[in-house]
């Protein structure tokens, strides 16, 4: 689950953060993942655009991710650690973010369709996009035809009830597919940040 991921993951990252030998790279790093943070939810905020402004401003809020991620992964590179320790840091941090954009993409997806999912609802969800995200390096010049596996997947769910008894009509599941595959693509250009494609 991804809330439950968030929860974990900020236990874990105090830890890690507090092994860094020099307290001013402590503050500089903490500062750096409490921007990524922030963009991440701010990006999240703007996935269900769907006039130009929105999509427009999607985009906006795309580079200051990449931008504040990519600002994270420079500090944390230059932190008096050996190799192996900067790259569990730079991978738990990565982490940490994609479940924040998983969770509000649960939640812009929800607002899309009016409806409210179950915990169980949540869990199979969240293991799809798992799973897509871990594909998304294949997906390049594929972008119309990954939205129709991605629609058709919801017209799955939608059959089986996943959006608490709410059918969809094509312009929600349009716009849900359409949150969804923002959303890994934000990921996977995270991933591709850290220099690794998808961390398990």
């Amino acid at each position: 689950m991804a809330k439950q991921g968030i929860k974990e993951s900020e236990a874990k990252i105090d830890e890690i953060i507090a092994k860094i030998p020099s307290e001013k790279q402590q503050y500089y790093v903490g500062k750096a993942y409490e921007e990524s943070l922030k963009a991440a939810k701010e990006l999240s905020e703007s996935l269900a655009a769907k006039t130009d402004q929105e999509k427009l401003n999607l985009k906006v809020q795309e580079h200051i991710l990449f931008k504040e991620f990519d600002k994270l992964v420079a500090e944390i590179d230059g932190v008096n650690l050996d190799n192996d320790q900067k790259t569990i840091i730079k991978n738990s941090l990565q982490k940490s973010i994609n479940s924040q954009i998983y969770l509000n993409t649960m939640k812009a997806m929800e607002a899309a369709a009016n409806a409210r999912f179950t915990e169980e609802n949540m869990r199979t969800i969240q293991g799809q996009l798992d799973l897509w995200a871990a594909q998304a390096e294949n997906w390049k010049g594929q972008r119309e035809n990954v939205l129709k596996q991605i629609e058709v997947q919801i017209e799955q769910w939608n059959k089986e009830n996943k959006f608490t008894e709410k059918k969809l009509d094509m312009e929600q599941t349009r716009l849900i597919a359409d949150i969804i595959l923002r959303s890994l693509e934000s990921v996977q250009k995270i991933g591709q940040i850290v220099g690794t494609a998808i961390i398990k």
